[in-house]
């Protein structure tokens, strides 16, 4: 088994009134010891806030809609089978001491 760190990346968007607001508030809670530590005992690390926050408020159709959005990032520790083999056998030219010789795992002891 090995174990590894995997990353992922979420974009979180709000609609409404107060879209900025609310991602402000979202964001200021990741940043609570508190926060982390509901993270970590259920296997995940917030990370970063990558780019900041996004005003992306738009004309749909013939209103005006307020948005924001944020994306961040989390990591999270994983165990996974990873079949990498094995060196069965080496066989090689080695020198000690000044003195070269032939090596052959198969014929060396136990």
């Amino acid at each position: 088994e090995v174990f590894q760190n995997q990353t992922a990346t979420f974009s979180i968007q709000c609609f409404g009134d107060g879209a900025m607001s609310f991602m402000q508030e979202l964001k200021t809670s990741l940043d609570k010891p508190s926060v982390h530590l509901f993270l970590r005992q259920r296997g995940a690390i917030y990370v970063r806030l990558v780019g900041g926050l996004t005003d992306i408020s738009e004309v749909l159709g013939t209103k005006f809609e307020k948005r924001a959005n944020m994306d961040v990032e989390f990591r999270q520790g994983i165990e996974t089978q990873d079949d990498i083999g094995l060196i069965e056998r080496v066989i090689g030219t080695g020198t000690m001491d000044g003195e070269t010789s032939d090596f052959d795992t198969d014929n060396e002891a136990p």
